[in-house]
């Protein structure tokens, strides 16, 4: 059952696509979302996101979820350890690519290493 926390991504090859189903562990264990799996619906699938949302006094649920794309293909963007952006103050999380896998902005600090930096979620 399909609710207002719940969105679909096509299969179809897209940044988004690749980069939650490859980062669903890092994404999941940051508390952004509370599952990811695979849906098949007419011979097509789906990756279903259910995202944590939390109780608003305005409405009855708010989503937090805001995800940006920072290195594009015509436009890598790396960079060290020392250099990785920080969102919100460290509320956010930015993604990244290391030669070690994809990994959070924090388990890249304190594994010293650096990468290229897909996208920051806050």
């Amino acid at each position: 059952m399909k609710t207002k926390a719940d969105f679909e991504i096509s299969n179809r090859p897209s940044f988004l696509y690749l980069l939650l189903y490859s980062a669903k562990e890092q994404i999941e264990n940051n508390g952004f979302i509370d599952n990811v799996r695979k849906h098949r619906e007419r011979n097509k699938y789906f990756l279903v996101l259910t995202l944590r949302h939390r109780r608003n006094r305005k409405g009855p649920h708010r989503t937090i979820l805001n995800l940006r794309r920072i290195s594009r293909p015509g436009l890598r963007i790396y960079s060290n350890y020392q250099q990785i952006l920080r969102i919100l103050g460290g509320m956010g999380i930015v993604i990244l690519s290391t030669s070690r896998g994809i990994m959070t902005d924090r388990e890249a600090r304190l594994e010293g290493i650096g990468g290229e930096i897909l996208c920051s979620i806050w």
